[in-house]
């Protein structure tokens, strides 16, 4: 069975995304929908319990006009039906609470709701659309609070009201506190967003320099009383001026993410890859000595040279140059030197061809 998110996006056409942009329209549409579900209930109590028809009738009618912004959100109007289904909310609220009901039920507290929903669906960039709605809604709640109507439409008892204002506050204790989740949901995942983007490298995903360096300097710090080892990996791709002016920089591109899909694919969990620069790219192998660095680094090339290729439609190759370190607590400048070594050895196999590995 397919979760409530699967049939919101298949349904209404939207992107398998947690992007606040399409999550935003997700929390709209769910909110539609129990507003659309909550009149339906309501209709059918208020024929049962009261003598005129009224409450029902009106319920129904808010049931219907409340399809108009699931179209519009159908037809990928999206500002338009999260503002639709907003103005709707208030305009509904501002009905039952100053025509429809005796001004001693608490019903204006549903105008609170305006504020918190509106930030929750809205960007973040349309600052002016949630402030407008806010203020409308707080200056509708004042108006009904300060200048109730007397000349109501639906009388109900005593009894009544005191359960119909305990639900209205449960309701906005329940709405409040899924706006604020969903809020705090949003900010996190933000917050996890800003460091991918500011570790990553956004064509292909591996490390990028900094994280890179951060990562590096951590191990050094971790493990340079152990003295421990390990192994640089520097990779070039083979003519990538030549590719690029051949096949287009699009197939320059291509090239890049598949090889570091290879790299994904053939490094250890506590491995890490990094795009250096340009067509460069760097490995780092804790704990690892030469000789099985230059198997990874044979294997690597081998794979870029028969699955790359394949894939991209012409001949792609690298060549890389190993070399490897122990830590030395005392001398924090040795990584550096190491990966210096791993770089001429770099260029020393890309003098001697390509697929080459250098140590």
């Amino acid at each position: 069975m397919r979760s409530l998110k699967q049939n919101i996006n298949y349904y209404f056409k939207l992107e398998d995304s947690r992007s606040t942009y399409w999550h935003r329209i997700r929390v709209t549409v769910v909110s539609i929908f129990l507003v659309i579900i909550g009149n339906g209930v309501f209709g059918v109590l208020h024929f049962l319990t009261e003598p005129k028809i009224y409450g029902g009738i009106y319920s129904y009618f808010v049931v219907v006009i409340n399809l108009i912004p699931l179209m519009l959100i159908y037809y990928r109007y999206y500002y338009l039906g999260k503002l639709v289904a907003t103005m709707l909310y208030i305009i509904n609220t501002f009905l039952f609470t100053y025509i429809l009901y005796a001004p001693t039920l608490w019903n204006y507290l549903f105008f609170m709701l305006v504020p918190p929903f509106a930030n929750m669906i809205f960007e973040i960039n349309q600052r002016m659309t949630k402030w407008v709605l806010s203020l409308i809604a707080v200056c509708l709640m004042l108006f009904c609070a300060f200048y109730p109507n007397t000349q109501y439409v639906i009388e109900i008892s005593q009894n009544d009201e005191i359960i119909t204002n305990a639900f209205i506050l449960l309701c906005l204790v329940i709405v409040i506190s899924a706006s604020i989740a969903v809020i705090l949901s949003d900010l996190e995942y933000s917050e996890r967003r800003l460091v991918v983007l500011a570790t990553t490298d956004s064509l292909t995903g591996l490390y990028n320099r900094h994280a890179f360096d951060e990562k590096v300097s951590r191990f050094h710090q971790q493990e340079s009383h152990y003295k421990s080892c390990y192994s640089f990996i520097f990779i070039d791709v083979n003519k990538f001026k030549i590719i690029n002016d051949t096949y287009g920089h699009h197939a320059g591109d291509q090239v890049l993410v598949e090889i570091a899909n290879v790299l994904k694919t053939n490094l250890r969990e506590n491995d890490i890859a990094t795009r250096f620069g340009g067509d460069e790219f760097i490995l780092f192998l804790p704990f690892t000595k030469a000789a099985d660095a230059s198997l990874v680094a044979k294997r690597v090339t081998a794979t870029v040279r028969e699955m790359v290729s394949k894939i991209c439609g012409f001949d792609v190759s690298i060549s890389t140059g190993v070399a490897e370190g122990t830590l030395d607590e005392k001398d924090k400048s040795i990584i550096g030197h190491v990966i210096s070594k791993a770089d001429k050895a770099l260029y020393e196999a890309k003098a001697k061809g390509k697929d080459v590995v250098m140590l």
